[in-house]
Formats: C-alpha cells, sequence, structure tokens
C-alpha cells in the first residue's frame, strides 16, 4: 500500500493528504473541546461537594454566640435516610424517607417535631416516633416521606453523577434554637439502594443560615431599634444530609445511543462497498441520516426542557458529523472513479478513508464517555 501511495500522481497525492489533514483536524479539535468540557464538568464535581458542606461557616461563632447571649436551646440533631426513591431528572424531583430526631436540655416548652421544613421540599406524610422528656432532658423523632424540588446537573448525562441536599430547618431563629450536629449517629440504611445508581459518599453538617432582611419579624425589628441597627436580619441553623450518587452501569447510555452506533455502523458499510466493490451506495445515506437524527429525542425525552449542554448533544453531533464525512468520502469516491477514471486511484483513497474513519470515530465514542466517568 505504501508503494502505491507513494507512485502515485502529484494531485492524487494532495487529495488524499489534504482530505485526512481536513478530517483529522476537525476530528481532533471537536473532541479536544468537548472532551475538556465534559471532563472539567466532572472534576468540579468534588469542588461543588466540598464548597456545600463547608457553606457558611465563617458564621458559625456568630450564630453559636447570638445563641448563648439570647438563652437559646442548643438542639442536637441527626438524621437517619431510609431509602430514596424516584429520581426524576425529567421533572427536577426526587422522594425520599427520613428519620429525624432531636436532643436539647431544659426549654421543655419547644416543641421541634412540629416546628421545621425541609427546604425545598413538600413532607407528604409525618408521624411521630417519641416524645420523651426525662427530667431535664428532652427527645423527639420523626419520620418523614417528603418530595424535594431539585436542580440535577445534566452535562455528563447519561453517565453523571449527582449530589442530592437535604436542609432541615427549624421554625425558631437562632436567638431561639440553634443546632448542633449529632454526627456520631448520623447515617444511611446500609440497604439503601437507588435505581440506576450507587451511593458512593455520604455526610453530614450544620449549615448556619442568614437571611437578607428580617422577613418582617416584629421582635427582630424590636431589637434592631433597641440596638440601633438599620436593617436586621434574619439568622437560623440548618441539618444538611448529602448523598453522592453515581450511575451504576452503562445501560441508559446504550439506549440513548444504540440507533445511533448501529446507524454508524451502516454508513462505514457503505464506505467499504464504495471503496472495495466499486458499487454507489450514496442513495443509502439519507436514510441512516434520518435515522441519527431521530435518535437525539431518546436522550432529550429523559432530560428536563431546560437542558444543560453536554453528552447527549456531543455524541450525537459527533455521530452526525461523521455520517455527513463518510457521506463526503463517497462523493469524493465516485468522483474519482467517474469523472477522472481513476479506478485504482479510488480502491486506494477509499481504503484509507474507511480506516481512518473507523479509528477517529471509535476514539471518538470511547473518550466521550470515558471522561465523564474518570474519578
Amino acid at each position: 500500500m505504501l508503494e502505491k501511495i507513494r507512485n502515485l500522481q502529484t494531485w492524487k497525492k494532495q487529495r488524499l493528504i489534504i482530505t485526512l489533514i481536513v478530517y483529522l483536524l476537525v476530528s481532533t479539535v471537536y473532541l479536544y473541546f468537548t472532551c475538556a468540557y465534559l471532563l472539567k464538568d466532572n472534576l468540579n464535581a468534588e469542588t461543588r461537594w466540598n464548597n456545600t458542606l463547608t457553606m457558611n461557616d465563617d458564621l458559625i461563632p456568630t450564630t453559636t454566640a447570638y445563641g448563648k447571649t439570647a438563652g437559646a436551646a442548643f438542639v442536637k440533631t441527626g438524621t437517619y435516610l431510609e431509602n430514596i426513591s424516584n429520581i426524576d431528572i425529567k421533572n427536577n424531583s426526587f422522594s425520599a424517607v427520613m428519620v429525624v430526631w432531636f436532643k436539647w436540655t431544659g426549654h421543655k416548652n419547644l416543641d421541634m417535631a412540629d416546628n421545621f421544613r425541609i427546604y425545598k421540599s413538600v413532607i407528604t406524610n409525618k408521624s411521630l416516633l417519641a416524645d420523651e422528656h426525662i427530667g431535664n432532658v428532652n427527645y423527639q423523632k420523626v419520620r418523614i416521606n417528603f418530595t424535594e424540588t431539585h436542580n440535577y446537573t445534566t452535562p455528563r448525562f447519561p453517565l453523571e453523577s449527582h449530589q442530592l441536599h437535604i436542609y432541615i430547618e427549624p421554625t425558631y431563629r437562632c436567638d431561639q434554637v440553634v443546632l448542633t450536629l449529632d454526627k456520631k449517629n448520623s447515617t444511611i440504611n446500609s440497604g439503601l439502594s437507588v435505581s440506576g445508581f450507587d451511593v458512593i459518599k455520604h455526610a453530614v453538617a450544620i449549615t448556619p443560615i442568614e437571611y437578607s432582611n428580617s422577613q418582617g419579624d416584629p421582635q427582630l425589628e424590636n431589637v434592631a431599634k433597641a440596638e440601633n441597627i438599620s436593617s436586621p436580619k434574619l439568622m437560623t441553623t440548618e441539618m444538611f444530609t448529602g448523598l453522592v450518587l453515581v450511575r451504576n452501569s452503562y445501560g441508559i447510555y446504550l439506549k440513548c445511543f444504540i440507533a445511533l452506533f448501529a446507524t454508524i455502523i451502516w454508513v462505514l458499510i457503505t464506505l467499504y462497498l464504495a471503496s472495495v466493490h466499486e458499487v454507489d451506495p450514496l442513495g443509502m445515506i439519507p436514510g441512516a441520516f434520518f435515522g441519527a437524527v431521530s435518535n437525539i429525542l431518546v436522550g432529550a425525552n429523559l432530560l428536563p426542557d431546560a437542558l444543560e449542554t453536554g453528552l447527549v448533544e456531543f455524541v450525537n453531533i459527533w455521530g452526525i458529523g461523521n455520517i455527513l464525512a463518510c457521506a463526503i468520502m463517497i462523493i469524493s469516491i465516485n468522483s474519482i472513479r467517474n469523472r477522472f477514471d481513476a479506478v485504482g486511484f479510488a480502491g486506494i483513497y477509499g481504503r484509507i478513508m474507511f480506516a481512518t474513519a473507523c479509528v477517529v470515530i471509535s476514539i471518538g465514542n470511547v473518550l466521550l464517555p470515558l471522561v465523564c466517568v474518570i474519578d
């Protein structure tokens, strides 16, 4: 083959080299930017997780001091996550069952079981499991079923990871109640399983919250007047429970793209037929192209309407782009064979482009999902 290439006429060498350079250059540039984008999102997930755990840590001394000065109840709070169900990425929600407990000293009139909310959630069922007052120690435990609105990150869908954040916030201000963390006893069900995902991380933390105003609270406004503060702010503490989920298989990925992969293989077969068997299979390309475009709807139907650009688009664009590239190669082979009456060169040109396309397409279809799952 190398000897045949060396003996080619100048215009034939130029045509072959230019086609190779253009195809390889466009493919390389596309893969570089798309893989860099996906890899960055993958690596940033760890940063987002760490930032969540340390969010507003600088306010902890303030809320603690404020609570002590005001004589607030310091309530030790813990959670036990029993189950996560109905991970609904398209509709931005998930459902869960969780046990929450509160333990504090004094302040017997405090009712924590009925005075908390879960951020961005609707509690569908709440049952009181324990309500004990032994001496000066008070303890309440509740089991809650809730559905939370959650904005999933989808650039790496369907090979993505998700961070589920559950925030329990008391209705009391931090001059009345300050939550402290029962980290030792806070855990998740050892048998917890989420369909399609593995749980790889679990963490709990106490997060102080400072609202931008008083929300019209007259007690805060009276304190502000007494202390000559022009803009009083409402402050509370929250109990954070978080999970990190990762896809446990390539099942959804194959479901999204199996039709596209089959179409690409079909187009490569047509390129091979044009190169080796000297036939014109160009009429088969429109059907393959239509199948590739239709495949886009499979992944799109699994995602929210407000779709983040990511793996689904990149793989589909990669597939459609290579289908078009193969169609151009077939047109070029036909032109060489019929217009220039260079049957031998058409065969050499076609074989080289076929081998190149097989390698490039394979590399792209390995790299794009790989950068999404690199630890």
